[in-house]
This record gives C-alpha cells, sequence and structure tokens, in this order.
C-alpha cells in the first residue's frame, strides 16, 4: 500500500504548474537597479533605464608649489609645469632673437639711450646709434661713424678681392713700374656713401707712407699745413683748380695730433665742399675725407662734422 501511495502521489507532483513551483522554491532577490535619467539631443526628455556599476572616482591631484606662478596673470594657475617652462623659455627666445635682428629697430632704439656709453663699446658696428654706424678697420687701425643708411663703395671691395686672388697667385707678379713713369695714386681703404650715387658725396680713408720722423707739427699749425696741403695736393699750380681753405683746427688724443680742415674745390665742371681729418702713426699718413657737392652742404655739414670728429686710430703699431 505505500509503494502505491507514493506511486499516485508522483504522478501529483509532476502536474504541478509554474507558479505553483515559483511560490514553493522563490527565486533569491534581484538587484535594484538606478535609473537615470540622460539628456538626449531630441525636444524632449527621455527616461532610460539602465545598468550602472558604481565605481570609486579618482582622486583630484592637488596643486604642486610650482602651479602658484601665474607671472602676472597672465598665464592660468593650472596650467602644467612644462606648458610654464616653455612659455618662459619662447619669450626670452623670440626677444633675444628679436633685439638680436634689430626688429623695427629695437635695439637701436635701446642702445641710442645712451649713445656715448655703447659707442664706447663701440656696438655700433653692429647696430646703429644715434642714426650713425662704426666702420672699424683692424688692419691698419682706424675707426669713424657714418649715416646708417651709406653703404661700402662696391668697387673698392671688388679690387680688394682682385689684389687678394693676385697674392695668392701661382703665377710670376707683374713687372715693374718703370722708373720716371707717372705713380698711381693710392686708394682708398674704405669708402661710404649714399645707395645709387656716383660718388659725388662720400667719406673714405687713404693710408699712405710717410718719410721717417715726419710729423705734421713740421708743417707749422694747422692752417699753415692746410694751405700747404692745399697748393701741393689738391689745388696744385696748372691744375686748372681753385682751392680754398675755410676753417683749420687740432686735437691731441691719446699721443696722436689731428689736424681737420674744412675746404672747398671748384673746377671746370664741379664744385665741392670737403672736410678732411689728417693724422700720422707709425710712419704712416691717416686721411679721412668727406666731400660733397657745394649744393648740399647745408644739408650734410652737421653729419661731417660727426664724421670727422669720429676719425681716431685705435692701435700704434710697433715699427719693426
Amino acid at each position: 500500500m505505500a509503494n502505491m501511495a507514493s506511486f499516485t502521489l508522483a504522478p501529483k507532483l509532476l502536474s504541478v504548474s509554474g507558479s505553483d513551483l515559483l511560490r514553493l522554491c522563490p527565486l533569491p532577490p534581484a538587484s535594484p537597479r538606478k535609473r537615470s535619467v540622460v539628456w538626449r539631443p531630441t525636444t524632449h526628455l527621455v527616461r532610460v533605464l539602465k545598468d550602472e556599476q558604481e565605481s570609486p572616482l579618482p582622486p583630484t591631484p592637488r596643486p604642486t608649489p610650482n602651479s602658484n606662478i601665474d607671472f602676472d596673470g597672465k598665464l592660468p594657475l593650472f596650467a602644467p609645469p612644462v606648458f610654464r617652462r616653455r612659455f618662459v623659455v619662447g619669450t626670452i627666445a623670440g626677444s633675444v632673437i628679436a633685439l638680436g635682428a634689430d626688429f623695427l629697430g629695437s635695439t637701436s632704439a635701446i642702445l641710442s639711450l645712451n649713445p656715448d656709453f655703447f659707442r664706447g663699446l663701440r656696438a655700433d658696428v653692429l647696430y646703429p646709434i644715434g642714426g650713425y654706424k662704426r666702420c672699424l678697420e683692424t688692419s691698419k687701425g682706424f675707426e669713424f661713424i657714418f649715416p646708417k643708411e651709406w653703404v661700402g663703395d662696391q668697387t673698392l671691395l671688388y679690387r680688394a678681392v682682385q689684389r687678394g686672388e693676385r697674392e695668392r697667385s701661382l703665377d710670376l707678379p707683374a713687372p715693374r713700374q718703370r722708373t720716371g713713369s707717372k705713380p698711381r695714386p693710392t686708394e682708398p681703404l674704405v669708402a661710404f656713401g649714399p645707395p645709387g650715387t656716383l660718388g659725388e658725396l662720400n667719406v673714405s680713408v687713404v693710408v699712405a707712407p710717410v718719410a721717417d720722423g715726419f710729423t705734421l707739427e713740421k708743417l707749422g699749425d694747422p692752417r699753415e699745413a692746410g694751405e700747404i696741403i692745399l697748393k701741393r695736393s689738391i689745388a696744385p699750380e696748372g691744375s686748372n683748380k681753385v682751392a680754398t681753405l675755410l676753417e683749420a683746427t687740432r686735437r691731441d688724443e691719446r699721443g696722436v695730433v689731428y689736424y681737420t680742415l674744412e675746404y672747398s674745390v671748384q673746377g671746370p665742371a664741379f664744385f665741392r665742399h670737403n672736410v678732411a681729418v689728417y693724422a700720422v702713426s707709425a710712419g704712416e699718413l691717416f686721411t679721412l675725407n668727406a666731400q660733397a657737392p657745394q649744393s648740399l652742404w647745408s644739408t650734410v655739414q652737421d653729419q661731417f662734422r660727426v664724421i670727422s670728429g669720429s676719425f681716431r686710430i685705435t692701435e700704434i703699431p710697433t715699427p719693426y
């Protein structure tokens, strides 16, 4: 009987419905779902249900001591240190490049605030100061300043290159000049003038040897020496030129005597106004000559006086 009872009970258990099984064996409670609202780029607010796994947020980095540098508020406090370093280095590099290239005349303007000091450092060899640049000739040892707009004489540069090529050439030298022939005039070592001109307005320097023991004082005072120079060299008899001495002065610097002569020269086809400076050093006569047409004298006379006053012998070579 017991076996029959268990046999008859099994069909009843198998016929239990699914809802009855759920009541008899309930499932574990489901994990709660979090409702969130997401804004979609539409005209309605859409409510979306989604599962989110909560995870801890990364810690917020604390500002370092270097982040307090703001460079007067122009650099953000939250900028990374690398960005700040690049900003500072770039600013300094840009300023150096601008000053080195004299961008918009910035370097010249700064140096012109104290022209005497920076000219003493010879900074005007690279950058104009007060509207003038410096010519520094180291082979013979002299210097002077000239207007910054003036350029070097390309003809003299070309001849200097030719002389250098002849000195380095392996060919035989040219035959010497015959005795009694007219000597070639001494060419200027340097010459400067406005671009596009033909040399009627320029400044040049000539260096020529003189007899041992010669000095300017042996010609007399500046005016006496000036008259002798005009009669013998500038407008000698028979040259069809007339030279007039207008002013003669003297200055002594570092053991060198300078004679400055202002004179005019008139010929059949020209009328010039000149300012020349003469100095003797180590057996050589240094002559700076600034010339202009008489019609332009009123506009360049101040420049000529600055040029002549700046001419100096920079070093006195020791004679052999």
